[in-house]
């Protein structure tokens, strides 16, 4: 008889004479009439003694079918073994040291975070770093059930916070915190006079960081001006689980890497920069939200000047939940297909604003949310608001980290001769991409045609090299952007006289047809921006002789007259 060892022998021991198949099947039916409690237990020993690998799979596979019917269950019993895999049977003996543990420790202060507690019991137990995420959840679910007790036994603010400072931090923490509730009148007070006081370039006076440093008050004190707004268009329920999902789960990096198979989008404008990149990862989600709502808000009173008040809503609520789809729970646990932080944030907000009833607002906030890392039309406003609050707030967490950088206007830095030293090079090249040849810069008759991607290229490592940030040059997914900041260099060159034609205003350049004397080829069309070779310190001689292959046989250039 094929039996398997371990627990599941002693288990299966009275069951002589049947095959492995059938003991499986009748162990499972048996399972199934267990109540919750004998059947994890069971688990957890089982999973901890049993030395049959292929039996552990086939019976977890077999059970959890089974188990469809319960969902809560499935996911419960699914954790479980996934931390004993990850811990080598840690989770198995301790976990119920280290539930008792948690549940003390929120008993104790229920201000705490379930993010604080986890890295509290991951540093207490010795577990490993990828234990963290198990250990928020489970102490997450610690704190609900804690909330839940002392709402049933009518007794639920004993709990003393021994920092003793915030009304809405206790609130929060037992979970009957609400927007709408007005604070003691003496907190109130307090907060109000703490950021009474002029800001940096529209953004914080103080340093953000991975640890937190910003508090529920200080959005409070940003979001109160507009809370009959914001009750005016049913947000304020949808503001208070915002605010309670960033104050639980923020304390996540503010720039996300690679998700499965899908890239983000701020991570890959990032990775050619790595020290933006590295600063920024470093800054809590948390803080960079705050960051951005406050941008947003003295944004939108700049160019709004309360001629559109009902915008403020739309500005809040897609500012706060604008990366909330960096959560890894969130992110996790979404059903969409295209799983970006953008993507999943939108949609996880349109289900919180579902019951609400107003589609158009919901409609708006999300759109903004989900264009924030790909652009928009200037019609939409909330949009443009969000984006570029979002560009001043990194603007603002990059400087305040390296003080080495500055932001300054295209015309204060860009050094010409600097610019075309570095392009200078690249002159009449061919390299290969997407197995096709390419040129960046070619020269002909007195003129050097540059591609306007490469243009950009070379002003992010010129502005990179003399300590300047310009954050349109940094996200490079922008079409907007790219457009404004080619913009500026061509305005730059055709007022010192270096720009071959004239080329109208709002546009960067020329689609000019590029004509070979071979026979069968057909004429190239390229967009490019046109400069005369009098930048360059060289003779145009002396560039010509550097043509080979294809870039000989250049016969003429004209331009289409179409601008771009």
């Amino acid at each position: 008889m094929a039996r398997g060892t371990g627990m599941i022998e002693r288990m299966l021991a009275d069951l002589s004479g049947l095959s492995r198949k059938e003991s499986i099947e009748l162990f499972i039916r048996w399972m199934e009439k267990a109540d919750k409690a004998l059947k994890t237990g069971a688990f957890i020993g089982w999973m901890q003694f049993e030395n049959d690998a292929k039996l552990k799979m086939t019976l977890f596979i077999s059970w959890m079918t089974v188990e469809r019917i319960n969902p809560r269950f499935l996911q419960q019993i699914c954790t479980k073994a996934s931390a004993l895999v990850v811990t080598e049977g840690f989770a198995s003996r301790d976990s119920s040291k280290i539930e008792g543990w948690m549940e003390q420790a929120f008993e104790k202060d229920m201000t705490l975070t379930p993010s604080e507690v986890a890295r509290m019991a991951r540093k207490k137990f010795r577990m490993p770093q990828r234990m963290l995420f198990f250990l928020k959840k489970l102490a997450r679910t610690i704190k609900e059930r804690i909330r839940l007790r002392r709402r049933k036994s009518g007794n639920p603010s004993e709990v003393q916070n021994k920092d003793a400072f915030s009304v809405t931090k206790k609130l929060l923490a037992e979970g009957t915190y609400s927007m709408g509730s007005p604070l003691a009148e003496t907190k109130k007070g307090e907060c109000r006079k703490r950021f009474d006081q002029p800001g940096l370039p529209g953004i914080l006076d103080e340093n953000p960081s991975l640890t937190s440093t910003r508090r529920i008050e200080d959005y409070e004190a940003l979001v109160a001006p507009y809370r009959s707004l914001l009750a005016g268009v049913s947000s304020l329920e949808v503001l208070d689980e915002l605010l309670r999902l960033l104050y639980e789960e923020g304390d996540v990096p503010s720039v996300v890497g690679w998700r499965g198979k899908t890239a983000d989008v701020e991570y890959m404008n990032l990775r050619e920069q790595k020290h933006f990149l590295e600063i920024l990862q470093a800054i809590s989600l948390y803080d960079h939200t705050y960051n951005v709502l406050k941008a947003a808000l003295d944004i939108a009173r700049d160019i709004l000047r309360g001629r559109h008040d009902l915008l403020f809503p739309s500005v809040i609520t897609a500012a706060i939940a604008h990366d909330i789809g960096k959560i890894a729970s969130l992110w996790r646990s979404s059903a969409i297909r295209r799983r970006n932080h953008e993507a999943v944030s939108a949609a996880k907000l349109e289900d919180m604003l579902a019951s609400h009833g107003n589609d158009p607002f919901k409609k708006g906030v999300a759109g903004a949310i989900r264009r924030h890392h790909s652009g928009a039309d200037n019609e939409d406003t909330v949009s443009r608001i969000i984006m570029d609050a979002d560009a001043r707030a990194r603007e603002y967490e990059i400087t305040s980290a390296d003080p080495a950088f500055t932001v300054k206007p295209m015309a204060e830095w860009l050094d010409l001769t600097r610019f075309a030293e570095i392009i200078l090079p690249s002159i009449n090249e061919l390299g290969y991409k997407n197995r096709r040849l390419v040129w960046k810069a070619m020269s002909f008759d007195g003129i050097i045609y540059c591609i306007p991607e490469y243009v950009r290229s070379v002003l992010k490592a010129l502005a990179f090299e003399k300590k300047m940030l310009d954050y349109r040059l940094v996200r490079q997914s922008f079409k907007s952007d790219n457009r404004a900041v080619l913009n500026e260099v061509s305005g730059l060159l055709s007022k010192n006289g270096f720009l071959a034609y004239e080329i109208k205003k709002g546009n960067f350049g020329l689609r000019f047809l590029f004509q070979s004397n071979i026979a069968g080829v057909t004429s190239q069309s390229l967009y490019a921006i046109p400069i005369k070779a009098e930048l360059f310190s060289i003779e145009s001689s002396e560039i010509e002789k550097r043509k080979i292959d294809y870039l000989k046989t250049i016969v003429s250039v004209r331009p289409t007259g179409l601008h771009f």
